[in-house]
C-alpha cells in the first residue's frame, strides 16, 4: 500500500536555476520540523546526477537513506526511489519511498510541483500513516518555501 503527497511553488527564477538549486543542495532547504528529520548531506556516487546514479542522503535522525536516481531530465523532471534506511519507529511504518520533482515554465518563473510516494510496511499502519502524511506535506511546503525564498527574483528585482 502506497501513500502519497504533493507540494507546489512558483518561483520567480528561471527553471534551469530552479532545477539545479532543488536537485542538488537538500540541505540547504530541507530543515528538520517537528518529527521530520533535515537532509544533512547527500553523498552522490557519480561524477553526476542520471539515471541509474545512487546517492546517500543523510537525515538529522541519524538515518541514511541509499537512493537511486530513476530519473534526470533537466530542466523538466527529476525522480528518485529509496528502499529501508530509516531508523526505529518509522522503519516500522514504512518500508521504501519515491520521488518525482516536475518543473514547467510559468509566465512569473518556475513552477515546481514535488510529489513522494511511501510504501507502508503493511495495511494496518495506513490510519498511522495517513496522519503522518498531513505532516509530511506540511514539512515539503516549508522545504519549498524556503528555497523560494532563496532563489525568488521578484523582490530581488525591485530593490
Amino acid at each position: 500500500m502506497e501513500l502519497s503527497a504533493t507540494a507546489e511553488v512558483e518561483i520567480h527564477a528561471p527553471r534551469l536555476e530552479v532545477f539545479t538549486f532543488l536537485t542538488h543542495n537538500y540541505p540547504d532547504f530541507l530543515d528538520s520540523w517537528l518529527i521530520y528529520p533535515a537532509v544533512l548531506s547527500v553523498e552522490v556516487h557519480a561524477d553526476t546526477l542520471a539515471a541509474g546514479v545512487g546517492r546517500s542522503i543523510g537525515l538529522s535522525d541519524g538515518s541514511t537513506l541509499e537512493e537511486e536516481v530513476r530519473l534526470h531530465d533537466p530542466p523538466t523532471v527529476h525522480s528518485y526511489r529509496w528502499r529501508g534506511g530509516l531508523r526505529f519507529p518509522n522503519s516500522m511504518i514504512v518500508a521504501g519511498g519515491s520521488a518525482i520533482w516536475r518543473f514547467q515554465d510559468v509566465e512569473q518563473g518556475t513552477s515546481v510541483e514535488w510529489t513522494y510516494s511511501f510504501e507502508l510496511t503493511s495495511p494496518l499502519w495506513w490510519p498511522v500513516a495517513i496522519l503522518m502524511m498531513a505532516g509530511y506535506r506540511r514539512w515539503m511546503k516549508r522545504g519549498l518555501a524556503k528555497a523560494q525564498a532563496m532563489l525568488d527574483r521578484s523582490e530581488q528585482d525591485t530593490s
